[in-house]
């Protein structure tokens, strides 16, 4: 059961769903209470951790945060849904455990969104940086300024091939994100392409925000690196593939070779990817087309994806807030994964 000490409905809910990272559940909770904007409550979903991070939430004493520990694993799928289906608030924000929110992050957020009363959800840039060069950031570009509403598939498309979706980004509207369906359960780890996907194409739109708001911090426990490590990521892009979401070949090249690439450097060689695309179905197109997948991922590299970071410097305000964020939080390594 989760435990509320807070009886007002909040206008945000900000939702982290957790499995052991007991230090940078730290970190990223000293994130949240700093927030200029107050009206919230900070769900923490703990997906049956081993580390007690019960222990985190008494240190901050805080009536905002809900705690709630799950009893068995429950996967990380399903510990993202169980998060949302506790939260009260208009709007939802899920923040990655691992990452961190600029103290004007909720503020700033809220103000652009409600700029767009029509909009369902609003996405802005993220500051990357890594545990053992904080101070280092790299910044991402937006594929668009402005709205988009009801989408169709493009190819070639900047904001169907924009890479930068994770979670920590958006800021949606809460009966939107029900309304879509919320998170797919069928689905290992792409369950963020997935809804922006929906959020592109059936919501009352989507605004990309000019603003670098949130922290995202570069770890070897790293999800995205533990999903690419058991092949979770290719298994979700063929199931995508085949019901037509990932239909931008160069994106979908960019993850096949990201693919190929990180299980090779994992020890799993080719042989666990072919088998995938065989159980599938796609393994005759896979490998007739896999010298123009790593034509297209080059192709994609220079003129699509936008993979790299901007070319300009991170802006110094920026660099200011990084630092004051980071100094505040105190990141700290993790040797358990998500």
């Amino acid at each position: 059961m989760a435990e509320r000490p807070c009886t007002s409905i909040p206008l945000i809910s900000v939702c982290i769903p957790v499995r052991n990272r007991k230090e940078m559940l730290r970190s990223c909770l000293r994130s949240v209470v700093r927030q200029t904007f107050a009206d919230i409550e900070i769900i923490v979903s703990d997906n049956c951790s081993e580390d007690n991070l019960r222990e985190v939430i008494d240190e901050f004493d805080d009536p905002r945060i809900v705690y709630c520990r799950n009893q068995t694993n429950i996967g990380a799928v399903r510990n993202h849904i169980k998060a949302a289906s506790l939260a009260r608030g208009k709007y939802i924000k899920f923040l990655c455990s691992d990452d961190l929110l600029l103290p004007n992050c909720l503020e700033e957020s809220l103000r652009e969104l409600q700029r767009h009363p029509g909009v369902d959800a609003i996405i802005s840039r993220v500051v990357i940086v890594s545990e053992h060069a904080p101070l280092n950031p790299r910044v991402y570009s937006l594929p668009f300024a402005g709205v988009v509403k009801n989408m169709e598939y493009q190819e070639g498309s900047e904001i169907f091939a924009f890479a930068n979706v994770g979670p920590t980004a958006w800021l949606m509207k809460r009966d939107a994100f029900w309304e879509l369906g919320g998170f797919d359960r069928s689905l290992g780890a792409m369950i963020d392409w997935e809804l922006y996907y929906q959020l592109l194409r059936n919501s009352g739109g989507v605004a990309f925000f000019d603003r670098v708001l949130a922290v995202s911090v570069a770890h070897q426990s790293n999800d995205a690196l533990v999903c690419c490590a058991n092949l979770t990521f290719f298994r979700d892009v063929l199931q995508l593939r085949r019901r037509g979401v990932v239909q931008n070949s160069a994106k979908y090249a960019d993850l096949i070779w990201r693919q190929l690439s990180q299980a090779i450097r994992c020890g799993h060689g080719v042989l666990p990817v072919l088998k995938l695309a065989y159980a599938y179905g796609y393994l005759g197109h896979f490998v007739l087309s896999l010298p123009a997948l790593v034509a297209k991922h080059a192709w994609a590299r220079l003129k699509v994806l936008r993979q790299t970071p901007d070319d300009a410097p991170v802006p110094e305000e920026v660099c200011r807030a990084l630092h004051d964020t980071w100094s505040a939080c105190k990141v700290s390594k993790s040797t358990k994964a998500a």
